[in-house]
């Protein structure tokens, strides 16, 4: 392999972690953020072990706070500022999107896509489109600063 090519190889390579990073660090976050008050059992169990997913403290009821489905969830995503927002699609190839995107700009156009995570990039609010359909989801949560 020529020098050329071990420089693009490594590239790609960095370039991958560098989106992997992004995304546990997404990931991450959105546990500090939003699973405030959840049991460690509970995470471990439902969102974080084997078949866990985020939006499962939303569909097992683990938060102790008000958050939104459906319909009025999709009108309180609307009504956010989006311009700090994070999104990541779990069944895509995209990593971490950070910054406002015409793409993500309505809960309806959110609608068209299979899953996707979006949050504040401080954790003032997130927004979940499930895989499930409106038989689990959306979800909106805005925590409430104790």
């Amino acid at each position: 392999m020529s020098r050329k090519n071990d420089i693009r190889a490594f590239s790609v390579q960095k370039e991958a972690q560098t989106k992997q990073e992004k995304i546990d660090a997404f990931l991450d976050n959105w546990v500090t953020y939003f699973a405030v008050g959840v049991s460690k059992k509970d995470l471990d169990r439902y969102v974080l072990g084997r078949g866990g997913l985020l939006w499962h403290v939303f569909s097992w009821n683990l938060l102790r706070d008000v958050y939104l489905t459906g319909d009025a969830a999709r009108k309180a995503y609307d009504r956010q500022n989006k311009k700090t927002a994070l999104y990541y699609e779990p069944y895509a190839e995209n990593g971490v999107i950070q910054g406002f995107s015409e793409r993500f700009l309505t809960a309806k156009s959110l609608d068209e896509l299979t899953e996707i995570y979006v949050m504040e990039e401080n954790g003032g609010w997130t927004y979940i489109k499930t895989h499930e359909g409106d038989c689990c989801g959306p979800y909106f949560y805005r925590p409430i600063i104790k």
